[in-house]
């Protein structure tokens, strides 16, 4: 069919292959084609442009399973079934471009030695647009230039899956990251106010002691002090989570180590420290939710959004570049060099360093964002330094992200107190972080491009931030005896595009308190599903424990 349509839909095989859970040892080689999804997962993806080199390989695989299938006397399927002959029957599969096959005769021989085979035989071959081999091959798909796909062997017509070469490469970086950034520490705050003193990046408190179960006491710092699980006393009533520890491992679908990390024991001293280092939350948040507010206000927790009272240039009628401007430099709350801005923005043209572009976009959000009433001066200042670059930062803008972090980082700090301030944050939670941000597209601008930044993933870190606060709220409701505010929290959660289990285990909790049954196995069901496990053993390990707990519980009451 369409060959660029076929190219598409091989790079979504090949994307597919790469991360199943299904595929043990799977190898995959693209040959001609492919090489910026490499990335995505070089354990099981490899490219090359040597057709010769990479027939040779295959073809050696299959002399040698054709080999031990006839020593052994079994096929592929029983070799694996029963363990013999260990890993020969790792699956090896090559995915080849057009342009490499014309005039092969090592693939021809290829596949005629396969043809030859009647059961399976470990390797396969899929060849992008050559019609001319296509009576060698078991199975035929056409896909023409509208993208419909026929597969006649099945019957069916659909549409087809495909990823774009240039939809591959930020697939492949962004897999990457994912698999470079899993269970990193969140990084400490990164503005220069007061409050930033007192919080992580997740609005987390810096200070405090965690809570400790009677388990890790005797490894506990002579320093921390040690909660017993069965301990009630009032030493307990300066966390957000007043309860003994044990109440809360009965009661909600939380762990020791959760009740640890999200809900440190603060003193008096240090609640008051925090509401000192920030006197302006309350009135920020009663401008933020003002129409009339002056300030820029700035939405990242859901869909992207700017309000401002300046004027746009006639030129921006449709603001997506300048929105995106405002975004990322409001998000760096120490400001940012005039030429790391000016990298991050255009990151696809090398010498744009100096060029009129950079100067003229800050000109135009400058004039968006407009003047502030109280001061007279404009919310983005011009930079100019005595010596060395400009810097650019947004003053006295109004972010959600910030809000909320801020409203975290007092909501901890005011203990049994704070839960309002926790219910506040998670107000501002429209969507998904960063939600329906434009990709950004081959001699264009922009395209948000800098969120992939492995040290400053400002969309994970807000996540994480509504994740851990979520199933604070839940869990502090579970322990009051209120599952329907804990699972209005866990949904909280979800409407933030949370694939975490944790949501996920407090709505299943919050259902077999209910009586909600169905629905409680419907949340298993998911939660099974985002792991690709076909048995509960299979999740990780903090979930199973979770999961395990709850259908003792449940089984329990029932009887």
């Amino acid at each position: 069919g369409d060959a660029e349509r076929c190219l598409n839909l091989a790079r979504f095989l090949a994307a597919e292959m790469a991360h199943n859970t299904w595929s043990e040892m799977l190898q995959v080689t693209l040959v001609g084609f492919g090489e910026e999804l490499v990335a995505a997962n070089p354990d099981r993806l490899t490219y090359t442009d040597n057709l010769a080199g990479a027939i040779q390989v295959i073809t050696g695989q299959l002399e040698s399973v054709t080999a031990a299938m006839r020593t052994a006397d079994v096929d592929v399927l029983s070799g694996r079934l029963h363990d013999i002959a260990g890993d020969q029957w790792a699956p090896h599969i090559l995915l080849i471009a057009p342009h490499l096959t014309a005039d092969s005769d090592g693939l021809d021989a290829l596949l005629t030695a396969m043809k030859r085979q009647h059961s399976r035989a470990s390797v396969a071959l899929v060849l992008a647009d050559d019609p001319d081999r296509a009576d060698s091959c078991r199975w035929q798909l056409r896909i023409d230039s509208q993208g419909t796909l026929s597969i006649p062997a099945l019957g069916v017509e659909l549409i087809a899956q495909q990823i774009p070469a240039e939809e591959a490469a930020q697939l492949a970086q962004m897999l990457a990251l994912a698999a470079v950034s899993e269970d990193q520490p969140i990084p400490l705050a990164r503005g220069d106010q007061p409050w930033d003193e007192y919080s992580d990046a997740c609005g987390g408190l810096t200070i405090g002691s965690p809570v400790a179960d009677a388990a890790s006491a005797t490894g506990a710092a002579p320093d921390v002090p040690v909660l017993h699980l069965a301990d009630s006393t009032p030493w307990m009533t300066n966390s957000v989570l007043p309860l003994s520890a044990q109440t809360y491992l009965e009661q909600a679908a939380t762990t020791a180590e959760d009740l640890r990390a999200l809900a440190p024991v603060v003193d008096d001293e240090t609640r008051a420290q925090v509401e000192r280092s920030d006197p302006g939350l309350d009135a920020d948040l009663a401008q933020w939710a003002d129409p009339d507010c002056p300030r820029p206000r700035i939405s990242v927790l859901g869909e992207v959004q700017v309000r401002a009272q300046g004027a746009l240039p006639e030129r921006s009628p449709q603001p997506v570049f300048h929105t995106e401007v405002i975004v990322y430099l409001a998000t760096r709350p120490a400001g940012v060099l005039s030429h790391v801005y000016a990298e991050n923005m255009w990151p696809r043209d090398p010498d744009v360093v100096g060029k009129t572009k950079v100067r003229q976009s800050i000109v135009a959000v400058r004039k968006w964002l407009g003047r502030d009433p109280e001061t007279g001066e404009e919310y983005l200042p011009s930079g100019l330094h005595e010596a060395g670059p400009a810097r650019y930062r947004i003053n006295r803008a109004l972010i959600d992200a910030e809000l909320f972090r801020r409203l975290r980082t007092r909501g901890l700090a005011r203990g049994v107190d704070g839960i309002d301030d926790l219910w506040r944050a998670l107000d501002l939670v429209q969507g998904r972080p960063f939600s329906d941000i434009p990709m950004a597209r081959e001699g264009s601008p922009g395209g948000y491009e800098w969120l992939a930044d492995a040290n400053f993933r400002m969309d994970h870190e807000y996540s994480a931030m509504i994740v851990d606060t979520a199933h604070t709220v839940a869990t502090r409701h579970f322990g009051a005896g209120e599952p329907e505010q804990a699972a209005k929290a866990a949904q909280v959660a979800l409407k933030g595009g949370s694939y975490e289990d944790a949501p996920l285990l407090d709505l299943v909790r919050a259902c077999l308190t209910l009586d909600k049954e169905a629905e409680a196995e419907a949340y298993v069901r998911q939660i099974m599903s985002n792991h690709d496990a076909e048995v509960e053993e299979d999740l990780p390990p903090r979930t199973a424990e979770v999961l395990f707990r709850l259908r003792r519980r449940w089984t329990n009451r029932a009887s």
